[in-house]
């Protein structure tokens, strides 16, 4: 990729992180006057630079997924330490972000020692806007992916309560429990690799609940 297309890159990033901080801080919880999100969002491209300077001098990628699973873990913590309304529910939601964070961060650090190197990255380690841009995009990432858990996860156990989990429990906690197992257990996808009804409704992702 070249240095006007990695640069055009970088700036069409954060234009759209702008874009969603901005819109989504329009209802968020203030600090002191400061969006939450807002602030979350930039803690989150914080991160990413503070990893990328020692990474690109090193030329080296090694700590560029382990980073991505870092700031998730960071964001989650902080965006509950900091809410005003601290519950049972918040903390859980921290948590289970947490747990997929470290488990995904572990998996691709390690297999990446274990190979020497990713090979994605093997020329654009040495690219300072090639690498540059490709940070930013994780920061992106991160927060596109943490905005809609935080929201899904608001819906359900905030905004939904009353109206369906309160009315009907049985059926709620039944359905989220199937969500889960369906997207996230690894025995269950070990079985689908044998089962075409089960990896059908393994494609799904969400519906079969």
């Amino acid at each position: 990729m070249s240095r006007t297309q990695s640069n055009i890159g970088t700036a069409v990033t954060l234009a759209v992180a702008l874009l969603v901080a901005w819109v989504c801080s329009l209802n968020s919880l203030t600090i002191s006057g400061i969006p939450l999100f807002g602030f979350c969002a930039l803690i989150i491209f914080v991160i990413q630079y503070v990893i990328f300077i020692p990474s690109y001098l090193n030329q080296t990628e090694h700590f560029f997924d382990l980073t991505g699973s870092l700031t998730f873990i960071s964001i989650s913590i902080l965006s509950v330490a900091l809410s005003p309304n601290l519950s049972l529910i918040n903390i859980l939601l921290a948590l289970m972000i947490s747990v997929w964070a470290i488990r995904l961060g572990s998996f691709l650090f390690w297999r990446v020692r274990k190979d020497g190197e990713d090979k994605r990255f093997t020329i654009m380690k040495t690219k300072f806007s090639w690498f540059f841009m490709t940070w930013n995009v994780q920061g992106l990432w991160v927060l596109l992916s943490l905005g809609a858990a935080l929201a899904a996860f608001y819906q359900i156990f905030f905004s939904d309560y009353e109206r369906y989990i309160g009315n009907a429990p049985v059926s709620m906690i039944s359905a989220l429990l199937i969500c889960t197992i369906t997207t996230f257990s690894e025995p269950f996808k070990r079985l689908a690799q044998n089962n075409k009804i089960l990896a059908l409704i393994g494609s799904l992702g969400l519906l079969p609940g």
